[in-house]
């Protein structure tokens, strides 16, 4: 995906696994820049965002957000439009204009695992047919792979919390 390769550009990819307690939990994260390489929260809701999308539709693709710098209020509500509320917004240090997401399965194409994003802060850099030839069948068949068997050591939020943790 050449990242680092466009002047003035940030791009990040994150894969998120589904957890049966209605979240998404990031497995990994990748960027160019260290600030947007940092890990950000231990979940994220599966009924907000590019992320929730994503994971039902099977694919999502958007680079309609205004710029955060000149025009704050509307790219506020714009990620409001998304199901992200402008406070949450407000604490993500990386302000995307471009977001591509897509549905992982299991490798018998029965089972949703997981989610991987792609974003950059130029709403032009990349274009959605590019991103879906980036995102072969190839490619899904070895993420679905990797994240069956990573997924079995993801902590359950839900039956940690019953066990008092």
């Amino acid at each position: 995906m050449k990242f680092g390769s466009v002047d003035g550009c940030y791009e990040r990819m994150t894969l998120y696994a589904h957890s049966s307690n209605g979240s998404f939990i990031p497995l990994g994260r990748v960027s160019y820049n260290p600030e947007y390489d940092k890990k950000g929260r231990i979940n994220y809701p599966d009924d907000q965002g590019c992320i929730a999308k994503a994971w039902r539709n099977n694919w999502h693709f958007s680079n309609d957000y205004p710029d955060p710098e000149t025009a704050t209020k509307r790219y506020y509500q714009r990620c409001e439009k998304d199901g992200v509320p402008e406070d949450i917004m407000k604490n993500v240090k990386m302000k995307s204009r471009l977001y591509c997401g897509f549905r992982i399965w299991d490798n018998s194409g029965t089972e949703p695992l997981a989610v991987l994003i792609a974003e950059a802060t130029d709403p032009h850099r990349y274009q959605e047919e590019e991103l879906r030839s980036i995102f072969q069948e190839e490619q899904k068949w070895f993420m679905g792979e990797l994240i069956k068997r990573v997924k079995q050591r993801i902590p359950d939020f839900k039956e940690a919390k019953l066990k008092g943790f």
